[in-house]
């Protein structure tokens, strides 16, 4: 039996170990975003971020191994910077508390209301 040739993998999985230490234990997918806005956006990639995110969720990686290859040779400070100044302050807090529950913590409490009995 012939095995395909995988090093296309490899690319993706070298990227996910440069830029996101973990990635296999977190609970969220919000990394694959930020891959496919660099791929998209940056690199200027003519599939829409639907696509690209979809095909990355199940590694079908073989037709972005050119932007991939890039974002790889790509300093990790310099992407760190792109991806943090692509959104306002205000739609990046909302983007975290959406995608990776980091909702901010309330300055008061909450009060309790006590129930009015008749008798």
């Amino acid at each position: 039996m012939d095995l395909p040739n995988l090093k296309h993998l490899d690319v993706f999985y070298a990227v996910l170990d440069k830029f996101y230490p973990d990635w296999e234990k977190r609970e969220d997918h919000y990394y694959l975003t930020e891959i496919s806005f660099l791929i998209r956006e940056v690199l200027n990639s003519p599939y829409t971020d639907e696509t690209v995110i979809n095909n990355l969720r199940v590694s079908e990686v073989k037709k972005y191994q050119a932007e991939l290859t890039t974002l790889l040779n790509t300093p990790k400070e310099f992407l760190d910077w792109v991806l943090k100044h692509r959104m306002t302050a205000s739609r990046r807090k909302m983007c975290q508390s959406k995608y990776l529950s980091t909702k901010p913590k309330r300055k008061y409490k909450k009060k309790k209301y006590q129930q009015l009995t008749l008798f």
